[in-house]
Parts: structure tokens; sequence; C-alpha cells
């Protein structure tokens, strides 16, 4: 995983760097904005982790760790998914689908992000408009999108085959 990530090949430095980060997020001013990272574990319920893993996923990166019955995918998606739309409130509410989840499974690792906040350049509702939105390179989904003129950094990392924008909030 800290390969794929890019991430050093040091766990104490990874764990600092992450201590880091959520060390920052707690000090965003809830009063204005809020961000809600959340970090879950689901292991099949028969399936045994040391529990130095469990602590860190826990302390470190503040992971709950809870067991499913992979077996029953129906019943693991749908806690996955009541989970989800809890933390996220209710704007993810499809994080997994049965083909995500298989019977032989051992174990999933999901997170979230919810953020809101006021952006500088805000957006306004009457230039939202449906569009199309790619799930991925062959599904997609009509969806509200929104529209707006002003300038952000941009940049693109052929590296990490990502494209970050920057968009400021108050």
């Amino acid at each position: 995983i800290a390969s794929g990530l890019s991430l050093p090949n040091d766990n104490t430095a990874i764990q600092n760097m992450f201590g880091d980060l959520f060390n920052t997020f707690d000090k965003i001013d809830k009063d204005y904005d809020t961000l809600i990272l959340a970090n879950k574990l689901y292991l099949q319920e028969d399936y045994i982790i040391a529990d130095l893993f469990k602590d860190t996923a826990s302390e470190v990166f503040r992971s709950m760790v809870e067991d499913v019955d992979f077996k029953d995918e129906s019943e693991a998606m749908v806690a996955m998914n009541n989970w989800a739309k809890q933390k996220t409130n209710s704007t993810i509410s499809e994080i997994v689908t049965e083909n995500d989840i298989t019977n032989d499974m051992k174990a999933i690792f999901l997170n979230t992000v919810y953020f809101q906040s006021l952006w500088i350049s805000p957006f306004y509702e009457k230039h939202t408009k449906k569009a199309t939105f790619f799930l991925d390179q062959t599904k997609t989904k009509q969806v509200n999108m929104m529209k707006g003129n002003a300038e952000f950094d941009y940049y693109e990392s052929a590296y990490l085959n990502a494209k970050f924008l920057k968009m400021d909030y108050q």
C-alpha cells in the first residue's frame, strides 16, 4: 500500500505523517467549516489479525475495525453503505456495490471525506445543470454539475497519474 501511495518505506515516518495530517485537520474552525474524515476496516468475522495491526489502524489512522460476514455479500454491502451515508451526511449513499464484494474477501478498507464550507469563488445555483458524470471508463450517471468562472491553481502529476485543483474557501 505504501508503494502505491508513494509513501516512504518507513512505518514510523508514515505514522508521523498521518498524525500530523489529522492534527492539522483537527484545527479547522468548526464554526465555519465542516471536515469529516472517516476510515473503517471491515474484516471477515472469522479472520484473525494481529492486535498491533488493529491498534495501529485505530490509533494512527483513526480507523474503526468491524467484523462482517463477506459470505453474505448483500448484508456486508448494506453495512458499509450505511456507514458511508452516516459519515458523509448522506452525500455518499453507495461506497460499495455487490460487485465490489466477494464471498472470499478477508478485508476491505474504506475511506470517506465530507467537507462543507463557503468557497471564495462561489458556485451559483442558477448555473447548476444536469450533466454526465463518469463513474469509471464505461459507466456514467446524470448528476447536478456546478459551473463557475474563476482562476484556480491546477497541477498534473504524471508520477502519481493524478490531477489536482486548488479551490480556496473562506
